[in-house]
Formats: structure tokens, sequence, C-alpha cells
């Protein structure tokens, strides 16, 4: 089973100059980036930074007095070991690190972080940060599903200037995971033209889509086409949420199904290149396809329910993040319980309406997809 970090093992000592970047090392540096690297980085986009990001990962391990501590509930220990992994090896080690920005506010509802690696001479990567462990980093991607734009879209934007500017004679990669996936991809799509004509990479990492399809049909986004790389696991879920492309890859996972194959360090690759089949598996079409036809059928003032629904289960525990939801977890999920079911008998009715529908559409798709497979293997064995 050969996966992202089995590839920085086997390539890691390799030079840029001996072996371009390329899919592989965005997989591993975005799945190292949940790190708060912030901490031991400037957020200045220094003309010759002075940090490496070995040596960053070293500071930020001696910040953490020497001890492997996982950041996140889902963001696990094996996360800070294969960050400072990452940072063990000189293809990685010897990059340029600086401009580590990170802005949270727990009123405006955003969670963001970016920061800027020295790939080489010519080129340098910008990397957004997805979903962090905090409530609010969570309720900012719920507003995703009902707003068209969010605190984070605005301050990736000012970033993506502001590298420009500072580096006028740099090409310019742009790449994240999860909701730094959908960030980077919105950055793409609405920077400046004379700042998109500078990208020669756009990664989006099983990132969801946006509210609206506006920008997937606007002239920015077929004329990122040919540098846009969309990968989404087997199963995907998130990947395949909201409006999307369909110009996404879909990588091998060592995941079981879902949300166990979001994380990029579970990705497989072959020696230097993404491990990729032709199409999500049964699981992932039916995600796909569900997701899709709930959106179609939902109305506005459902929609706006369900958010409201999960922001209230969410608060509910009163904690900062979801690691403290999980250290608490009996009285965690007494509230979230509360939450849950002290609501009005009109919500009530409209939760459970959402509900059956969502039920109704998953065994409507699943048939239908079975029942697709069955016809395609009857006509696969005609033609043998």
């Amino acid at each position: 089973m050969y996966r992202t970090f089995d590839y920085v093992h086997d390539f890691g000592e390799l030079p840029y100059t001996a072996l371009p970047f390329n899919d592989c090392d965005n997989f591993a540096i975005c799945s190292a980036l949940y790190m708060e690297i912030e901490k031991v980085v400037t957020d200045e986009l220094e003309q010759e930074p002075t940090k490496t990001f070995g040596e960053a990962c070293r500071d930020l391990y001696a910040y953490f007095d020497y001890k492997i501590v996982p950041p996140g509930l889902f963001l696990n220990k094996v996360l800070f070991k294969n960050f400072l992994d990452l940072g063990s090896h000189s293809r990685y080690a010897d990059m340029k690190i600086t401009g580590c920005r990170s802005h949270y506010d727990a009123q405006q509802v955003v969670q963001f972080a970016a920061q800027t690696l020295f790939i080489d001479d010519d080129t340098i990567l910008v990397v957004y940060r997805g979903t962090d462990d905090s409530i609010v980093g969570w309720h900012e991607d719920l507003d995703m599903l009902v707003k068209k734009v969010i605190p984070s879209h605005a301050l990736a934007l000012t970033y993506i200037k502001d590298v420009a500017e500072a580096y006028p004679d740099k090409k310019i990669m742009i790449a994240g995971h999860s909701k730094g996936g959908h960030i980077a991809l919105y950055t793409a799509l609405s920077c400046p033209a004379e700042i998109r004509k500078r990208l020669v990479r756009v990664y989006n990492n099983d990132g969801p889509g946006f509210a609206e399809r506006s920008l997937l049909d606007s002239p920015a986004y077929q004329e990122i086409r040919p540098i846009y790389r969309h990968y989404v696991p087997s199963s995907s879920l998130i990947g395949v949420m909201m409006q999307h492309d369909n110009d996404y890859k879909v990588v091998k996972s060592s995941g079981f199904l879902g949300l166990s194959q979001h994380g990029a360090e579970t990705w497989k690759c072959k020696n230097d290149e993404p491990d990729t089949r032709e199409s999500l598996n049964f699981v992932g079409k039916l995600h796909e396809l569900a997701l899709a036809d709930l959106l179609e059928i939902l109305k506005p003032e459902d929609l706006q329910f369900f958010y409201e629904a999960l922001c209230n289960l969410i608060y509910a525990p009163g904690q900062r993040g979801l690691l403290g939801v999980a250290q608490n977890a009996g009285l965690s999920l007494k509230l979230m319980a509360e939450a849950l079911f002290t609501r009005t008998p009109a919500q009530k009715k409209v939760g459970r309406g959402i509900g059956r529908t969502f039920a109704g559409i998953l065994v409507k798709d699943a048939n239908k997809l079975m029942a697709k497979q069955v016809a395609d293997a009857r006509a696969s064995m005609a033609r043998a």
C-alpha cells in the first residue's frame, strides 16, 4: 500500500531540479500544513525569506515542548508526525517559508490561514489551509452552503494580491485541501486577470463546491482548466458537495469509505504520480447523485432551516473546538441532544420532512445506480 508519505520517504531527498514539483508533493504539503506553523513563522511576506520549512518544523516542535499533540479531533497526532516527517526530508526542509497569516474571529465567523513556500528560484506555492478543529471553522463551512461569499474568500484574495505584489517576477501555484481547496479555486477564478496569467498550477484537493454555479460557468474557469487539478478520493463526500466542477480526477485511498478517505495522507501514489481510477466507486457516485438531487429539491427556506439547525447543534456543547467536545463527550452529547429535540413543532416537522426526503433520494438513487451497473455488465458480456 503506497501512500502519500511513502512517496515522501522514497523521493524526499531529490531536489526539484531533479524531480519537478508534482501532484504528490501537493498532497503531502497540503496535508501537513494543517499544523499552526504561523506560531513560529512571520506573517510578513519577506523579500528574502530566512527561515526554511525544516527549521519551522523544528521550531513548532519546540513550541509544543517536544511533544506530539493532536491539533484536533480529526486532525490527530498522525498529522503532527507527518508534518515533522515532511520537514526531515531535504526536498521540503530546504524550501523557504514566509507570510504565514492566520485570521480567527468568532464574531465574524472566519477561520483562515495561508502560507507561501519557495519551491525554487522561479516559483512559489501559496497554500490555503482547510477547516481546523474550531467550531468557528465548521460554522464557516456551513456558511458556504447558503452564502455566495464567506470572509475567507476576501482574505484569500487580499493574500494573493499581496503575494503577487511582493514577488512580481515569480510564477505562482495555489493549493489547498478541503475548504482550502475550495478557497484555492475561488482565488484562481476571482483574482485579477494579471495575477491569473501568472498561475502555473491550481490544486483543489477534495474541496467542496460553491453555493452558486456562476464561477464555474465563467470565462475564468475555462482559462485555468489547463492548469487546474481537482482530486477527489474514490468515495468522496466533501469534494462532490454543492455546485462543483466535473473535471476532477479520482485518486485511490487507503481509507474505507466516505470521510475516512478525505485526508490526503490516505491517498495512494504510484511512484511519483497519483494512483488514480477512471471514476468514483458506487458510494462516491451515490454521494454525488444524492447530494445534487437534494439541492435540486430543497426549497431555500428548507436549506436555511438545515443550516440553522446544524449551527445550533455544533455550538450547543459550548466548546471552542471538536477536541473539546470529544473530551467532554457526556455533557456534549447531552447538550447536543437538547438542542436537537427542544425545537418548535413547526421546526420538527420541517426537519422530519427533510430527513424523509433525503432518505427517499438515497434509496431511489441507489436503485438507479445498481440498475445501471447491471445493464452495463450485461452489455459488456454481450460484447464479449
